[in-house]
C-alpha cells in the first residue's frame, strides 16, 4: 500500500494471493501458505497432489478476476 503523505490517502495498492494448503505429516495437519504467483513461476518448488493444483490455479484466476482493479505482486 502507497500512502500520500500529506492527504493520508491511499495511492496506490497490490495483493498477493496466497494459497493454504492443508496436508498432514505424521498424522497431524500442516497448514501451509502458498504465493500462487511463486508457485505458477515455478511448481517444482511445491509437492503439491493434483487436485490441491488445480484448487490453486482456479483459486489464482478467480481472485485475479475478482481484484481486477488492483495490481498484482510479484
Amino acid at each position: 500500500v502507497e500512502i500520500d503523505a500529506k492527504s493520508t490517502m491511499i495511492v496506490k495498492s497490490s495483493v498477493i494471493p496466497v494459497y493454504i494448503h492443508k496436508g498432514v505429516l505424521n498424522g497431524v495437519y500442516q497448514y501451509h501458505l502458498i504465493p500462487t504467483t511463486e508457485y505458477i513461476q515455478d511448481p517444482s518448488k511445491y509437492l503439491i497432489d493434483a487436485p490441491d493444483q488445480a484448487a490453486l490455479l482456479f483459486f489464482d484466476r478467480e481472485t485475479r478476476k475478482r481484484l481486477s482493479n488492483i495490481e498484482v505482486f510479484k
